[in-house]
């Protein structure tokens, strides 16, 4: 079978088994001409794949990594894959960022730049000179001049790092750190942490309102999501979603979030709830992804905010 998943739009693109694992949304979104392509990053095949909404599948690129996480660049141009050497073996003893020019119409690696032990996810600076680079294996995140290409600076955080987001006005990452469940606020210019805020069992993304105030919190462990004041540095609540919510995203008008659940292996979940940030929350009534789709997501930046698709009554 081969999976199928659903945009916010209401519109769908199928896919294949393994190109779910993460991918960029910037249909609707995105400032570029060209708004109707998606990037999926295939862990299982060392590919990333383009789609196009209404060709469908146009295009392979083969990365030489099990990629984890893509995003672009603001321009658009450039294509940032995070991951680790293939399961079994492969060219990467460690982590690496590879960069593919996007710009064209045959996407194509142009650098491969070695990051940490264990890239997770990948965001790009607000000017696209830089990517931030979340390390699981040193409890890190690195800077990567993307002109150079090479890592210019870290920074420690909590335990586990995975999904990390940037602040609407560029100067703040938020860090998601699962082991120790906490999330790590640094500063994106000076590379220091200036708040750890516990938030509760496996936080594994974050993102922010467009005001930049509030985070938004997937707790993987809880089946919550949390909303925290970051004035304050406190959670405010927390609200209950589906099985294993990964993926999540404020709406444009900053009322809603949208989370995207994965659910065990066992017990696969993949809807996608709508969460009023006054705590009430209401989940698609079936699975828009069918069952066993690894990591459904409804996307990566450039993408920073969602039209809210259907009410809360």
């Amino acid at each position: 079978m081969r999976n199928q998943s659903y945009l916010p739009t209401g519109r769908s693109l199928r896919f294949g088994a393994a190109a779910t694992t993460a991918f960029i949304l910037f249909a609707l979104f995105a400032p570029t001409a060209d708004a109707t392509t998606i990037y999926t990053a295939d862990e299982g095949q060392g590919t990333v794949s383009v789609f196009d909404f209404e060709r469908g599948p146009v295009a392979t690129v083969a990365v030489g990594l099990t990629p984890h996480n893509v995003d672009l660049t603001p321009d658009g141009r450039m294509l940032l894959v995070a991951g680790v050497a293939a399961h079994g073996g492969g060219q990467h003893r460690a982590g690496a960022l590879v960069v593919v020019d996007a710009s064209g119409d045959k996407p194509a690696v142009v650098s491969e730049i070695a990051v940490g032990q264990h890239p997770a996810h990948v965001v790009p600076s607000a000017d696209g000179s830089r990517a931030f680079v979340t390390d699981a294996g040193l409890n890190s995140v690195h800077a990567v001049d993307l002109k150079s290409g090479t890592a210019v600076g870290s920074v420690g955080v909590g335990e586990y790092p995975h999904g990390l987001r940037l602040s609407p006005d560029g100067r703040t990452l938020a860090v998601a750190n699962i082991k120790d469940g906490t999330v790590s606020i640094v500063d994106a210019e000076t590379l220091t942490e200036k708040r750890r805020i516990k938030v509760g069992r496996k936080p594994v993304q974050v993102g922010f309102t467009p005001d930049g105030r509030t985070l938004l919190v997937t707790l993987n462990g809880e089946d919550r999501l949390a909303i925290v004041d970051l004035t304050a540095g406190r959670t405010l609540r927390k609200v209950a979603v589906g099985r294993g919510p990964v993926q999540v995203y404020a709406t444009s008008d900053g009322k809603y979030a949208l989370v995207a659940n994965q659910g065990p292996a066992q017990r696969p979940d993949n809807r996608v709830c709508l969460v009023a940030l006054d705590g009430k929350s209401r989940c698609s009534t079936s699975s828009p992804v069918p069952a066993r789709t690894a990591w459904p997501c409804l996307g990566t930046a450039p993408m920073r905010s969602l039209p809210t698709p259907w009410p809360i009554r």
